[in-house]
């Protein structure tokens, strides 16, 4: 069975927010009509091994550095900032060019928000990228696709 992004998105219940980098529009286009087959939920740096094309990764976002921590017993990253947007842009480079269509980002679980150079990195390899709330399971997403 096959969910286009823009129908995932509208389910009120699930509280999802399109997230975009300043001036995004892309988005807004047929980018959300694209048909995806499985959310796969990871957190691995590599996970193309796992994955099939046309598929939504839902992260919480551990293999990235954490730059604004949502909880205090995580650590910060205190990095070059040019390092840390090569880190998501050769993830984001990476799984476009298997086919992943999106990315669910889980917010304030790990990182304080969606991260801005995941935002920015999304844009520039045309993948749709929206916000899971605290308070939303990855698991209630997948009942909902089933």
């Amino acid at each position: 069975m096959s969910l286009s992004l823009r129908k995932l998105l509208q389910n009120p219940s699930l509280k999802l927010r399109l997230v975009g980098s300043e001036g995004d529009q892309k988005a807004e286009s047929d980018l959300l009509d694209r048909e995806f087959e499985w959310l796969h939920a990871t957190d691995m740096i590599d996970p193309i091994p796992f994955l099939g094309p046309a598929e939504v990764i839902l992260t919480l976002g551990w293999q990235f550095p954490v730059t604004h921590s949502a909880d205090p017993a995580v650590a910060e990253l205190r990095s070059d900032p040019v390092a840390v947007k090569r880190v998501y842009d050769d993830y984001v480079a990476l799984v476009a060019a298997h086919g992943v269509i999106g990315i669910g980002f889980g917010s304030d679980v790990v990182h304080r928000g969606v991260p801005e150079p995941l935002a920015q990195a999304c844009s520039r390899h045309d993948l749709v990228l929206f916000e899971v709330p605290y308070e939303i399971s990855f698991m209630d997403m997948g009942l909902l696709h089933d």
